[in-house]
């Protein structure tokens, strides 16, 4: 009963061998099959299921032998008589992590029917002179009346990953994360956005490279039910999440993964002959294919515009890529780029409204659409380059801000009647007198660079050090953002 509840709730919100990934003819069956996860050395398998005389879930082990995956047989050593579910194994390939409501679980208060709840609380099993030790609780304050599941470990095993939900209520599921601390697991703590978000997410996993996180969500701007996404995580910081798209998502649902050899083990759900609905395991390669989502937009009227995008997208070890997009009639544009760039350049120059030039960093992306607004031309509006910079405490302009001050140059000498203020801004960091003047200097390098350009629109300069901050703090994204040049207009001519 437990596995028919926690399904249904799921579905109401619903480079090795080529054999190594497709062949899973000894695998699938019409009961559900969840959760893979494949050793490191690739040798074996273990996943979870409910089959034909198993009253609860199992988890199950499948030998990887003669080019394809052995008949899979329950993991004796890891089951116990109730739910054992969600296996996953270590990097080091010595521990399994797990979730079960076995004996010793932590119980809920009775129900109106006055029934004892049992909550899923995450085991784990080391490998110990070549044998599977039997299944303890983790040790420290992660497991909790409510239900763990889903768990993952980061590649030290200092980091616990998994999802939490109130029995029942599955709607309510967010990934968290718990450090380790003596050999003893902290607290637990929800992941921020853009991994969590007021939709369902239910799994997460660490890439092979320690970079980033593949998640499951529910988010509408997926393909259908639950997607599988990925997330950039460096230097604290998360980047877009991207929808890895066909083949892997479709419009079923997927989640419950792993990752070995650059391919993904993952569930789907899958319509049998008999039309009802289970859970099959698949595997793909993970494709460097992301696709990027905006939405452009009039800031005073909201009104959606099909504008021309030009985007500059760095490659590694290879020409940046230029290419230009058009929004459609609502607004929306969809840019499909072949690797995961650490940023883009976006320039927009629409009759009638003032230039949108902008350097976008991954971490700047938020559930996985971008939102552009373009500002009319008129009197006191102001746009901001950030990506104009400077060498250290000083007012010499960098050579990878020209191409946007080459463009804003041809910019306004096709807007002769424009007149503006540049206005130049610092970060927190230093003493204000300093800012002060250092933001003046910037700005009066900013004008020069203009007329050098042969802009003869009216240029005035102001200096605002540091007293108008974006965000008024000192974290490494305050100071990006607060580092900037702001154009303002202050007259407009016919």
């Amino acid at each position: 009963m437990k596995i028919y509840l926690f399904i249904s709730a799921l579905f109401i919100f619903l480079v090795a061998h080529p054999a190594f990934g497709e062949n899973m003819k000894n695998i699938n069956t019409s009961y559900h099959e969840l959760a893979p996860s494949v050793a490191p050395d690739g040798s074996f398998m273990v996943f979870y299921s409910k089959r034909e005389k198993d009253r609860y879930n199992n988890i199950y082990i499948s030998q990887f032998e003669n080019d394809e995956w052995a008949k899979p047989a329950k993991f004796q050593v890891l089951n116990s008589p109730y739910n054992d579910e969600a296996p996953y194994i270590a990097r080091n390939g010595k521990v399994i992590i797990f979730t079960s409501d076995r004996d010793g679980s932590a119980e809920m208060a009775k129900n109106s029917k006055g029934q004892i709840r049992v909550s899923h609380d995450l085991y784990w099993s080391h490998l110990v002179k070549g044998q599977w030790t039997r299944p303890v609780k983790i040790p420290g304050k992660v497991n909790t009346a409510y239900h763990e599941k889903a768990p993952s470990l980061s590649h030290d095993g200092k980091i616990v990953y998994f999802s939490r939900y109130e029995f029942g209520h599955i709607q309510n599921a967010q990934l968290m994360y718990a450090n380790m601390v003596n050999g003893s697991f902290e607290e637990a703590t929800e992941f921020p956005e853009p991994i969590n978000s007021p939709d369902i997410e239910i799994s997460l996993i660490p890439d092979e490279n320690d970079q980033g996180f593949y998640f499951s969500s529910n988010r509408p701007e997926g393909e259908g039910s639950f997607d599988i996404y990925y997330v950039s995580h460096r230097e604290g910081e998360f980047g877009l999440p991207v929808n890895l798209g066909p083949p892997i998502n479709t419009d079923q649902a997927e989640t419950y993964f792993s990752i070995y050899n650059d391919r993904l083990f993952y569930s789907r759900t899958h319509e049998s002959e008999s039309k009802k609905l289970h859970f099959d395991i698949l595997s793909e390669p993970v494709s460097d294919d992301i696709f990027l989502r905006f939405t452009i937009k009039d800031i005073s009227t909201k009104k959606n515009l099909s504008v021309d995008v030009k985007f500059r997208i760095p490659k590694p070890s290879a020409p940046t890529l230029e290419t230009t997009k058009t929004s459609d009639k609502d607004g929306k544009l969809m840019l499909k780029v072949d690797h995961r760039p650490e940023y883009i350049d976006i320039f927009i120059e629409k009759e009638g409204y003032l230039p949108y030039y902008k350097k976008v960093l991954a971490v700047d992306y938020r559930d996985g659409v971008f939102p552009i607004v373009l500002q009319p031309i008129e009197k006191n509006r102001s746009f901001t380059i950030q990506s104009i910079h400077f060498d250290h405490n000083s007012d010499q302009i960098q050579e990878e801000s020209y191409v946007y001050l080459d463009r804003l140059a041809a910019y306004l000498k096709k807007h002769q009647g424009m007149k503006l203020k540049i206005i130049g801004h610092t970060d927190l960091i230093g003493k204000e007198e300093f800012n002060l003047k250092l933001s003046q200097k910037r700005a009066s390098s900013v004008k020069k660079y203009l007329v050098d350009k042969g802009v003869t629109n009216k240029l005035k300069i102001e200096g605002a050090g540091e007293t108008r901050p974006v965000i008024n703090n000192k974290e490494p994204k305050a100071n990006r953002l607060n580092r900037r040049t702001e154009f303002k207009v202050i007259d407009v001519e016919n």
